[in-house]
């Protein structure tokens, strides 16, 4: 049968130097950039540790016209309490990363 494809590496850019801080950092960070220009929220591109969960800020928008930001969040598998069995093959590992994108989406539209 036909091997399924390589996933693409992402993001692309090297993100090895980028600034690693606590979730209070950010939050000194963007109360210190809040009213800046775009080119000021570059700086909080990085990763910053939550109790529970690690947020990635992999690219900040560089102005109104640019590429949108993109951010993520990393959860540890034992945080998350899913069971092994939902990620047991490829099927289940899609359905599983559907149902978090959709909780997800409507727990942040709330």
């Amino acid at each position: 049968g036909a091997s399924e494809p390589a996933e693409t590496a992402w993001p692309a850019e090297d993100l090895s130097q980028r600034y690693e801080g606590s979730c209070k950092q950010l939050e000194e960070a963007l109360k210190w950039i809040d009213g800046k220009q775009y080119p000021a929220y570059k700086d909080i591109a990085g990763t910053y540790h939550y109790p529970n969960f690690d947020l990635l800020v992999d690219h900040i928008q560089g102005d109104s016209y640019a590429a949108p930001s993109r951010m993520r969040v990393r959860v540890a598998w034992a945080t998350a309490g899913f069971p092994d069995a939902l990620v047991s093959n490829k099927s289940r590992r899609v359905a599983l990363c559907d149902y978090v994108t959709r909780a997800f989406w409507k727990f942040a539209h709330e």
